[in-house]
């Protein structure tokens, strides 16, 4: 069953859609879809996904590919694609993992940044989904205040998450050193200068363990990406792995 164009709009924004389901029991897919998205407008859209309290506000817009696999248990264990996600200017508030850091690196100057949400310039990522695992190298957000960035990945069927996040405040280090208890968990040169931290993020989604650790623990490719996410001007071309397969067809028409 194919359809083709399925164009809606959705909180504010149009959404477009190619979209083909599999009927056939002995297809390697269920279905396939190709979906563009423009101005979104994510408080609503959050809401509608079961979020109680207001966590970001603005619109966004991307491109995702999917396809599901039969024959996967649970449904989403057989989820494949690429996605590709930016916003424009809005705001964010404090959600799970942010209550949690913060509650780690309790600096006062940061923690108000929250108090009426951080304002920020632009939240961008491409996400790799291969058999239920949603994986990044790029997740960033950019503000005047500070920037974040984290890779890692997701594992859909589990709610499982592992990943690393580096948070760069726009406080100097003389301000941190009394909000820091140790000076491993933070990069940065001399005094007077603007600072990184690295956090670990594991565990289930709703309950992950969150612990500071210094960068000299991570491998030297993890430490390269943050920091170059942390560093490269705003509004520069995100960085990606090209040239991967799309083996979504494999055998499907053999």
């Amino acid at each position: 069953v194919y359809l083709s164009p399925v164009t809606l709009l959705k909180n504010k924004g149009p959404v477009s859609m190619d979209f083909t389901l599999y009927r056939r029991p002995s297809s390697r897919l269920i279905f396939d879809a190709d979906i563009s998205f423009i101005d979104i407008n994510l408080e609503p859209f959050i809401t509608e996904l079961g979020s109680k309290k207001t966590i970001f506000a603005g619109d966004i817009s991307g491109t995702a590919v999917l396809w599901g696999m039969r024959g996967k248990e649970p449904f989403t264990a057989g989820l494949n694609g690429e996605v590709k996600l930016s916003t424009g200017q809005g705001k964010m508030w404090k959600f799970l993992l942010l209550k949690k850091i913060f509650s780690i690196v309790n600096i006062l100057s940061i923690d108000e940044l929250f108090k009426d949400g951080l304002r920020y310039k632009t939240i961008t990522g491409d996400f790799a989904i291969r058999d239920g695992i949603i994986s990044t190298t790029n997740l960033s957000l950019y503000s005047d205040s500070l920037r974040m960035s984290a890779v890692g990945e997701l594992k859909i069927p589990d709610a499982y998450i592992d990943g690393i996040i580096i948070l760069h405040p726009f406080v100097t280090m003389d301000k941190l050193l009394t909000a820091i208890p140790l000076a491993g968990w933070i990069i940065g040169g001399e005094k007077g200068t603007t600072l990184s931290m690295y956090y670990q993020v594991v565990g289930p989604l709703k309950k992950p363990y969150i612990e500071p650790m210094p960068a000299k623990g991570l491998q030297d490719g993890i430490v390269g990406i943050l920091k170059r996410l942390i560093e490269e001007p705003l509004g520069a071309p995100i960085k990606s792995d090209k040239g991967k397969t799309d083996d979504r067809w494999a055998d499907e028409f053999d």
